[in-house]
């Protein structure tokens, strides 16, 4: 296997006081910013937790693949990964009333509430660096 572009990693921004991160461009947990397009469901119509949502330019600025779009975001789900063409325009998603919550999964570990009690993972921003 040949590489045509330099690995890039991707991770969690320091935590900085005041820092707000409702800015960011990329992060882990959360929601995600998906406008008009569905939440993605599994084969038992059960709505798929999400992950991360990675925007294209940054991915692209940090020497990430030319198969990246140039513009937009990636946001990954359990079993999905859907293409947000403009994340800007396409604000936040409530979640879905019958997403499950993270109870037995770790929720002791400090993980926040949505409006609805139900524990889910809290959103950290991301920065992306080139490996070499």
């Amino acid at each position: 296997m040949v590489l045509t572009h330099s690995p890039i990693i991707i991770s969690r921004r320091s935590r900085q006081i005041k820092a707000n991160w409702r800015d960011a461009s990329s992060w882990l947990g959360g929601a995600p910013e998906l406008g008009n397009i569905n939440w993605p469901r599994d084969a038992d119509n059960k709505p798929q937790p999400f992950f991360a949502q990675l925007s294209c330019p940054e991915i692209k600025s940090a020497g990430g693949p030319s198969e990246i779009p140039e513009q937009g975001a990636l946001a990954f789900f359990k079993e999905s990964v859907i293409y947000v063409a403009d994340p800007q325009i396409a604000g936040s998603l409530k979640l879905p009333m019958d997403l499950p919550g993270l109870e037995g999964g770790g929720a002791g570990l400090g993980f926040h509430g949505d409006t609805e009690g139900r524990s889910v993972f809290p959103m950290h921003a991301m920065k992306y660096s080139k490996l070499w």
